[in-house]
């Protein structure tokens, strides 16, 4: 499936968008800011998206791979207040990239969408659910209907715009 995020409102502390599909609205979404230090929201691009079992959450959950690292993100996929994922959820790097140090090859591990609803319940992930004013309710439904249209065999795609 090919999922799109339109970014609607950028706030101080948060990006709030629409996630659709064949131009068809999903849920709404929140993100961190595309201007914190740490944990900025994802940049603009297409990306692949599995579904991956989330030892944080302890769920399947879709991941988002081949996440650049922007400016001041942190660089140790283990830092826990990254809130990224470690492991065997890691997309393959190409040869050609290992052992590179520059910064165009960095990534983002352990970027995932899953429920939240403010902007302290996400740590440079894409929070989905109802959007009431600046926030969002009904995240775990949300999650739960979303996930009904992500087969975990299948290939998906995430754009975000």
């Amino acid at each position: 499936m090919k999922l799109t995020l339109i970014r609607t409102h950028h706030l101080a502390d948060r990006t709030l968008g629409i996630l659709c599909t064949d131009n068809r609205k999903l849920c709404d979404t929140l993100e961190p800011a595309l201007s914190l230090p740490k944990h900025a929201a994802i940049p603009a691009g297409t990306y692949p998206l599995r579904i991956t079992f989330s030892p944080r959450f302890n769920t399947l959950l879709p991941l988002i791979e081949n996440v650049p690292k922007t400016m001041g993100s942190p660089t140790d996929a283990n830092d826990s207040a990254s809130g990224g994922e470690s492991g065997g959820n890691r997309a393959p790097i190409d040869q050609a990239k290992r052992g590179q140090s520059s910064a165009r090859f960095a990534e983002r591990e352990g970027i995932r969408i899953h429920a939240g609803n403010t902007p302290k319940d996400t740590s440079g992930c894409i929070l989905v659910g109802e959007r009431t004013g600046k926030n969002l309710m009904r995240s775990q439904h949300t999650l739960t209907e979303l996930l009904k249209l992500l087969p975990p065999d299948e290939t998906h795609t995430i754009t975000i715009a």
